[in-house]
């Protein structure tokens, strides 16, 4: 396969790749044109990257060498010609050649029969001497780089003197290069050659051997040992017993006395290594091992530590150190060692390594990825905070004389709280301190256990310690010096470490779910599964549904029919909500189950009601009203997936007002119709903040959002009143939120984290401007559900009736699993559908109802009528408006009076003043004889004058004429 420089930088980003993967400081120089940066043991560093002709270029000014293109970095770096560094970038960043495959390192392979002299199931190795790309494939770019400095007198930092030294710390640690080995299986040799680009090792331990390839992609097969293994194996040990005993007795265990003759035992000049370091395996060790360190691994990363180990390393050693991996499997295994072994000293990576990603596209977590970034003296800094998880001092309590005091023959000791190490234990254990605006200290205590936040006070950590101490059966004394140190207390605790993890739990096109067992992140197209304990978004305690749940195929498609309208196919009524929310989108009913019902026989009846139970398509309905019925299902089914996805788009941010569809009166408050159930169902699934829409002043409370955070997902606003100040919400929904706490400081929640808003009420909007319209998301609930207190129906039908159960709170298991599911699943209709709105006309009739008002509505029917030639005709807005507000309404203001008449001609059909009438202010100005009020009634003036006048088109059939109310039929102005 031929792979040309083209094809490397195609593939690379004109080879930006390449170079950030040698060069990794490098990063800056790439978003900062001036940025310099150092590839060399240099006090200022000098090279700069440009970019020429689509390709990257590195130049070190502080050299005479030229400009570096990245397959020079290569070359360069890994000490190879152009042959052998485009095959190691073709294998190292899988290059697409020209036959269209991707490059992967590859060894060779022969297969022959066995030697007489070799056995089943047994590995022979054939050695080599190492090569330096092989060593740079085990010890990281900033180890190299180290190494390169142990050089002889005069010499200068070089890839040589590293060389030496990586070669004589895999001699110390029995690491050998291999030519080959072959495996020997039903008497036939399976032979695997190494290549330049799939180098092998082999740590020989002796009676076993341990086989290392480091360019592996399958991880299962990088390992694996040949021989007699021993059980819970340690690698390095000998090596530390060694050195330790050459640090004790450089000069022997005995010097001979040439005056005596005899052999005298000398002194140990040290008792214990400062150090051993436990790493999770080999190249990490190596790595580790090459700055000076003693180091021990286990043969597994599933191998456990066991007391007898650890007491050895103890014996060996001042500290000893436990370095893991920093993915969570490394970060729970290091909290489980250090809570068995107190006095283990644990060295934690730094969290920002985890935003780097490795070839294979995987996070950095080990220590070779760490030492890729950070020197020798970072490590250094990562020792001197590693602490131990026992969090008190201990001293044995002596005498007057300096003697340890005994009780009962045992030594007594004085026990003493170490904040610090008190303040390390708990955040290991996932205690801190997180920011929190609406906290009086602007913070709190949070316990972080898996992916769930939760909030604390104080006597949880008292508990949590007190509680970790008498389950180790630890002396009564130490108790005590806990139960009385004022140095373990509730304002100790401000000094503990802030805790920051990330919520983000959406996106534009996502949103994760969180189960006790699990968590869903819910996309258009599908729903992935995470274990809790491995999922990397966080989540508070309270929003995590106190259920356990599984995947279950979706009971509804939602797709565009031929006319680009909505369409949905139900493949499944087995979810209770579902069925409700079916029924509670049938407009239509009592044409359905009563008028048409009613006229087939009484068995046929009782079989429709039983198979159409749970259908919005009912055969006795026409094709539109079908159509209609399915929108208002959709429109339910799509709110709730906004309301659930926290994801806001300023181009898409809408309050959900839920309403009844059939209103028999704006002044009537009757509702029982479900909307209330239906959206409060979600304070189970979101954190919310409820609010009483009942409450007539709610809005004039200027601490009415007390309690909400950016933690908040929704503002449910339930039953409320027909004069709900809906502009008080506007900024809420396309802005910002302001909350102002009582006797705290106010602050504003930013528009992408603010929750969202859901109203359900009994009237409409008292509102139809456009300020307001666009805002708004309508959902209209049917009738079908209603009590039955005036006998306008012919029975009683709630949820319950059909059910059999009140939904939700007598629920099993098996139907919230029903329930979370079609959640879900309304997310997905919403991230592919989009807005879907009601059928408008009702929604709007109950609207304009609404803003009239009945004794508006009621005048005006009387008033404007053909009879008295107030239609079509141009009418005195002085006279109208004088007559309403005087008699009727004496508080209307005159632009509340044009308000309600617009809603009264939007409600009719009915166009009021026509544009062809108007005059370039809006308005219909004309001049005609005036008219005044005397004690009721209008009488002319026998004076003219130019006034505003009113015409209401009832038509579009009607041309708009100058014809006023007063003039005798049939005579023109």
């Amino acid at each position: 396969m031929k792979v040309t420089p083209q094809h490397v930088y195609e593939q690379t980003d004109g080879g930006k790749t390449i170079i950030l993967e040698y060069y990794p400081q490098a990063k800056k120089s790439f978003e900062h044109r001036n940025f310099k940066f150092g590839i060399r043991n240099e006090k200022t560093p000098s090279a700069i990257v440009r970019e020429y002709g689509g390709v990257w270029w590195v130049k070190d000014y502080g050299s005479s060498d030229k400009a570096m293109s990245p397959i020079d970095v290569v070359m360069k770096e890994e000490s190879l010609d152009f042959s052998g560094a485009m095959k190691l970038i073709a294998e190292k960043f899988g290059i697409i050649g020209e036959d269209g495959q991707e490059t992967k390192p590859r060894y060779e392979f022969r297969k022959g029969p066995a030697d007489p002299e070799q056995e089943d199931g047994k590995a022979y190795p054939s050695t080599k001497d190492f090569t330096v790309p092989e060593l740079k494939t085990i010890f990281s770019k900033n180890i190299w780089q180290y190494l390169s400095k142990k050089t002889k007198d005069g010499e200068m930092p070089s890839d040589e003197a590293a060389f030496r030294a990586a070669v004589a710390i895999c001699k110390t640690y029995r690491l050998h290069s291999l030519e080959k080995y072959s495996w020997i299986k039903d008497r036939t040799a399976f032979t695997y050659i190494s290549t330049e680009s799939f180098p092998q090792f082999m740590f020989d331990e002796g009676s076993w051997q341990k086989y290392y390839k480091p360019r592996e992609r399958e991880k299962s097969k990088r390992f694996f040992s040949s021989g007699r293994k021993p059980e819970n194996y340690m690698f390095g040990l000998a090596q530390a017993e060694k050195r330790l005993e050459e640090m004790a007795y450089p000069n022997g265990r005995e010097t001979f006395d040439p005056e005596t003759s005899e052999a005298k035992p000398n002194k140990p000049l040290v008792n214990k290594l400062p150090e051993i370091i436990i790493c999770t395996g080999g190249s990490d060790a190596l790595n580790i091992a090459a700055l000076g360190f003693s180091v021990v691994w286990l043969n597994s990363e599933t191998a456990m530590l066991d007391s007898s180990q650890f007491a050895k390393l103890r014996g060996l050693a001042e500290r000893v150190y436990y370095l893991g991996d920093i993915d969570e499997t490394g970060k729970k295994e290091a909290l489980r060692l250090g809570m068995e072994y107190l006095d283990l000293h644990t060295i934690y990576l730094p969290d920002l390594l985890r935003q780097r990603y490795d070839l294979r596209g995987n996070y950095c977590k080990d220590v070779r990825d760490y030492f890729n970034y950070y020197s020798n003296k970072d490590f250094d800094n990562l020792l001197k905070q590693a602490y131990p998880l026992r969090f008190w001092d201990e001293e044995p309590k002596l005498d007057r004389e300096g003697m340890p005091v005994r009780k009962f023959g045992r030594i007594l000791y004085e026990y003493k709280p170490n904040n610090e190490l008190i303040y390390n234990f708990l955040y290991r254990n996932g205690f801190g301190l997180m920011d929190m605006p609406n906290a009086k200290e602007g913070e709190v205590l949070v316990q972080v256990g898996g992916n769930v936040v939760r909030q604390i006070e104080f006597s949880h950590i008292n508990r949590y310690v007190k509680d970790f101490l008498k389950d180790r059966y630890s002396p009564i004394d130490l108790l005590n010096a806990f139960h009385r140190s004022k140095y373990f207390s509730k304002d100790s605790m401000s000094n503990l470490n802030r805790i920051e993890v990330p919520f983000e739990d959406f996106g534009r096109d996502f949103q994760y779910l969180f189960f006790q067992n699990q968590s869903w992140r819910v996309s258009g197209d599908a729903i992935e599964v995470f274990d809790n304990e491995k999922c990397q978004v966080y989540v508070w305690e309270e929003e995590v549904i106190p259920h356990d749940v599984k995947v279950l195929p979706a009971p509804f498609t939602i797709k565009r029919d031929g006319m680009g309208d909505p369409d949905i196919e139900i493949h499944n009524t087995d979810c209770m909500f579902l069925r409700f929310l079916i029924n509670a989108s049938r407009v239509h009913w009592k044409k359905e189950l009563e008028e048409e019902l009613d006229k087939l026989p009484l068995k046929e009846q009782a079989e429709y009601r039983e198979k159409y139970r749970w259908s919005i398509d009912g055969p006795l309905l026409s094709a539109e009203e079908i159509r209609e019925q399915k929108q208002h299902l959709i429109n339910k089914l799509v709110s709730f997936g906004y309301l659930l996805h926290r994801f806001k788009d300023p181009a898409a941010a809408y309050c959900i007002w839920a309403m009844d569809y059939a209103m028999q009166s704006t002044d009537d408050s009757n509702g029982g119709t479900g909307k209330s159930m239906a959206y409060m169902s979600l304070s189970q699934l979101m954190k919310h903040k409820l609010l009483s829409g009942r409450q007539q002043r709610l809005t004039d409370d200027p601490h009415f959002m007390e309690g909400t955070t950016e933690h908040t997902d929704l503002v449910l606003i339930d039953d409320a009143n027909k004069y709900l100040d809906f502009d008080n919400f506007f900024s809420m929904i396309n802005a910002f939120m302001p909350v102002n706490p009582k006797g705290m400081t106010a602050y504003t929640i930013p528009f992408s984290l603010s929750p969202k808003l859901c109203i359900t009420s009994n009237y409409p909007p008292n509102k139809t401007d456009k300020s307001t319209m666009r805002r708004l998301w309508f959902t209209a609930f049917s009738d079908y559900y209603h009590k039955n207190p005036n006998g306008e129906y012919r029975e009683e039908r709630l949820p319950i009736h059909e059910f059999g159960k009140s939904l939700f709170t007598e629920f099993t298991a098996a139907e919230w699993n029903s329930y979370l599911n079609l959640m879900a699943r309304c997310v997905q209709a919403w991230l592919t559908t989009g807005v879907v709105e009601p059928p408008m006309g009702n929604v709007m009739q109950n609207t304009y109802k609404a803003q009239m008002g009945p004794t508006f509505h009621a005048w005006a029917d009387a008033y404007f009528n053909s009879e008295d030639q107030r239609l079509d005709r141009l009418v005195p807005r002085y006279m109208a408006q004088e007559t309403y507000i005087k008699t009727l309404q004496p508080q209307l203001s005159a632009q509340g009076f044009m308000d309600k008449l617009k809603a009264f001609c939007r409600y009719n059909g009915y166009v009021l003043n026509p544009v062809e009438l108007q005059g370039k202010d809006g308005r219909i100005m004309a001049r005609h004889e005036k008219y005044i009020n005397q004690r009721g009634e209008w009488v002319k003036s026998d004076k003219s004058a130019s006034d505003e006048y009113l015409y209401i088109q009832t038509s579009a059939e009607i041309t708009p004429e100058r014809r006023f109310w007063d003039e005798p039929a049939g005579m023109p102005f």
